[in-house]
């Protein structure tokens, strides 16, 4: 049926849906799933104030989280590797049990 699946995620409540979705639908298609987050750079002036600037430099660690998250809630049996990358971590997974 499906040989990629890419889905988005943000850590919301219904990207938790499309996530669960996505892994069974991965799973029935014996299909190769990535998760994706993308974070936007921070405006320039959030960076013109002391606590702006620490702000923003919370934000990759904020945005790592929610992605390693998200990523965990795919089981361990389909995710096949996990690669930690400069922009942020992707799972490609593989139901293995299956043909």
């Amino acid at each position: 049926m499906y040989r990629n699946i890419l889905v988005a995620v943000d850590g919301s409540k219904e990207s938790k849906l499309a996530l669960a979705d996505a892994i069974d639908l991965a799973l029935d298609s014996n299909a190769k799933l990535t998760v994706a987050h993308v974070q936007s750079p921070a405006p320039g002036f959030a960076r013109s104030t002391p606590v702006g600037a620490a702000a923003v430099s919370e934000l990759p660690a904020y945005h790592s989280k929610v992605l390693r998250g998200m990523v965990d809630l795919v089981p361990a049996l389909a995710v096949m590797r996990r690669n930690f990358t400069r922009y942020g971590l992707e799972a490609v997974g593989r139901n293995a049990g299956r043909p």
